[in-house]
């Protein structure tokens, strides 16, 4: 009979290396943008100035108008001939 050998149960171990890659990235990533806007603040601009803008008029108040197939016609409810209609 041959003996049966046995391996020996080897603890699982986290392999580090990738995760310190991914740290030293996003350092970097970090690093390099905040040199980008450190030279965006240093551009000279000519921004437009604002004028004073006219006060804005209310809108004006919607109004239903209802023309029925006899020719009766209505302005909000109310019963108008087509003059009147027209001089509203």
């Amino acid at each position: 009979m041959m003996p049966i050998s046995t391996q020996r149960d080897e603890q699982p171990q986290l392999n580090m290396t990738p995760m310190i890659d991914i740290v030293f990235l996003i350092i970097i990533f970090f690093m390099v943008g905040t040199k980008f806007t450190e030279l965006e603040r240093k551009i000279g601009l000519q921004v437009p100035e604002v004028s004073d803008v006219a006060a804005m008029t209310p809108a004006p108040e919607k109004r239903v108008v209802n023309v029925y197939r006899d020719g009766q016609i209505t302005l909000d409810r109310q019963e108008v001939s087509l003059l009147e209609l027209v001089s509203r």
